[in-house]
């Protein structure tokens, strides 16, 4: 089911712009606050895949100040009061400690809503349930990728970076000292930076711009030693 910000009905068949979804939320109180509660419930993915800059605190506060009025919530999230909108009567003298004071609240909500207007354009377009029926169908996985390694060496060791795709069968080698092997689980952030690299490089290019996660979830990061010695 398309999530819908504004009321209206929202059809797979219907593609909405940025322009339109902008739009929307310049004009619809309604819109901005289901963008609102949409940011909240998902900050652990935003914040891993979205650039949230210096004033991340702030504008995560503002976020989940915004939804728990919404919702009637306290600071713990438990509901105490009847849910209000952010254009009611008491909305700005309850949340004027979030926004700036020559503000109305829903229009700092709407400047928030703004700032991830790429994520909640995906939303309306049912993206990541369409991505994640992609992914599926992808049958031309890597087996390996090579990362290559530091230009600098660590008292003559060299490294080695590389992906193994998990459902390819590898097995952790036997260790023989001096050389030792090492499996590190990747962050989104790291994932997002090899994709880039790809991208840049026209390589890889059934996975070099869907969601991270997905490459974590299917590869092992292998991190190989070698000393000078072997």
């Amino acid at each position: 089911m398309v999530v819908n910000f504004n009321g209206a009905d929202m059809t797979e068949e219907k593609i909405w712009s940025k322009e339109e979804i902008t739009q929307m939320l310049e004009n619809n109180p309604v819109a901005v606050e289901r963008a609102i509660l949409r940011l909240n419930d998902n900050l652990p993915f935003l914040y891993a895949r979205f650039n949230f800059g210096t004033v991340a605190w702030i504008i995560e506060n503002k976020i989940k100040k915004f939804a728990q009025f919404l919702r009637g919530q306290d600071e713990n999230g438990v509901k105490r009061w009847e849910p209000k909108s952010l254009t009611h009567r008491i909305a700005d003298r309850q949340l004027k400690k979030v926004y700036y004071p020559e503000q109305k609240c829903i229009d700092s909500a709407r400047k928030v809503a703004l700032h991830f207007i790429d994520y909640i354009v995906n939303v309306a377009n049912n993206h990541y349930e369409k991505e994640k029926e992609a992914v599926e169908q992808i049958q031309d996985w890597p087996e390996r990728i090579d990362l290559g390694g530091p230009s600098q060496r660590r008292y003559g060791d060299r490294y080695e970076y590389e992906l193994v795709f998990k459902d390819s069968g590898y097995s952790l080698p036997n260790s023989q000292w001096p050389t030792f092997y090492a499996f590190e689980r990747l962050t989104v952030q790291e994932a997002m930076m090899l994709q880039s690299a790809w991208r840049s490089r026209n390589k890889y290019q059934s996975i070099n711009s869907i969601d991270p996660q997905y490459i974590i979830d299917r590869y092992h990061y292998v991190k190989t030693t070698h000393s000078y010695l072997d």
